[in-house]
């Protein structure tokens, strides 16, 4: 019983996560401005979030969720650069940082 709950709870933190991510990856959220170079983009803050308050196990989630909204928001093939090296690329750079930050 314990660990049906806790398939569900994982299950549940991860397609929050995945559907966050969509909404917070839109062109109208992220905020850029050119005279101080500000970017604001949540979408990777909350990507953190996951890794550093939850597990840096969702690593591989992180990936899938920011291929996907490229896909899916920016219309990128899954076989372009964006979509597989620079995904993952970029979660495996949060995935480390995050489980150094918890030990």
């Amino acid at each position: 019983m314990r660990s049906r709950r806790l398939i569900l709870r994982h299950a549940l933190v991860s397609l929050s996560f995945v559907l966050l991510y969509g909404l917070l990856n839109r062109p109208e959220v992220i905020l850029l401005s050119r005279l101080g170079f500000i970017t604001w983009y949540p979408a990777i803050g909350l990507a953190i979030a996951l890794l550093l308050g939850v597990s840096p196990r969702y690593a591989l989630l992180v990936w899938f969720a920011d291929a996907l909204a490229g896909r899916v928001v920016y219309g990128e093939p899954f076989t372009s650069f964006g979509n597989t090296f620079g995904a993952a690329g970029s979660a495996l750079c949060y995935a480390p940082a995050a489980a150094l930050r918890i030990t």
